[in-house]
């Protein structure tokens, strides 16, 4: 395993497997080239019979480089650990002892902690999909009534069609429809002029009864007093 600098140099590194060290410095040297050159952020290169692993972490290059029978998947999840824990380190060796740390002693632990991460989220994403199949199978049902009512409505307008062409091939008319009270309105006109009937009568009444006392008031005024002036002229002319 080894930390790289971003001018290419070694920061630190440290041989876990029996291997000559010119070999390694020599595979180090040529992988850091090809990473470099690339200028991704992670990924995988094969060299002879050995896989290489790496990361860029804080404009640092962290790499495993593993056997081919190796378990990729735990040089994976060590990486990733390993990229985690150098960016709390301050110093070169610091990211060594962190390099001991995890490639010797810390592997086991904080691969059962990096599983039980890795379940949790994929435990995370079941209750997603879970929720989203609940929530769609609910639209689904929404819209199975919603269809099921307007196809309702469709068949009553096309059964009143129906009925009115019926009912015209036989010379007759649909009845109609009362609104409100539900009834005619001549019927209701008739009603009300008849409900209002003794009012008027009674109004035309009051009136005549009115007009009859002022004309008993107006003949007796004339009996009062035009019919003794007549009398009195009448006397005078047979005076003369």
């Amino acid at each position: 395993a080894a930390i790289f600098k971003e001018d290419q140099t070694i920061l630190c590194s440290k041989l876990y497997i029996p291997k000559q060290r010119s070999t390694t410095a020599s595979i180090l040297d040529t992988v850091a080239k090809q990473i470099f050159q690339q200028q991704q952020q992670n990924g995988t290169l094969q060299i002879e019979d050995m896989f290489v692993i790496y990361e860029i972490v804080q404009d640092q290059l962290v790499l495993i480089i593993t056997e081919e029978k190796a378990n990729l998947l735990d040089a994976n999840v060590l990486l990733e650990i390993l990229g985690q824990s150098i960016e709390s380190a301050n110093d070169p060796f610091e990211s060594l002892m962190l390099l001991d740390e995890l490639s010797i002693g810390g592997v086991p632990n904080q691969f059962l902690i990096q599983q039980q991460n890795i379940r949790a989220r994929l435990e995370m994403h079941s209750d997603a999909e879970v929720k989203y199949l609940e929530e769609r199978k609910i639209k689904e049902k929404q819209a199975e009534e919603t269809r099921k009512l307007r196809e309702a409505e469709l068949n009553k307008e096309q059964g009143n069609g129906l009925v009115d062409q019926g009912l015209r091939f036989l010379g007759l008319s649909k009845p109609k429809v009362q609104q409100g009270h539900g009834i005619e309105e001549s019927d209701l006109l008739r009603m009300r002029m008849k409900a209002n009937q003794p009012v008027i009568q009674e109004a035309v009444k009051e009136e005549s009864e009115s007009e009859s006392d002022e004309e008993f008031k107006i003949k007796k005024k004339v009996e009062e007093e035009v019919l003794p002036q007549r009398q009195r002229k009448g006397k005078q002319l047979k005076i003369r």
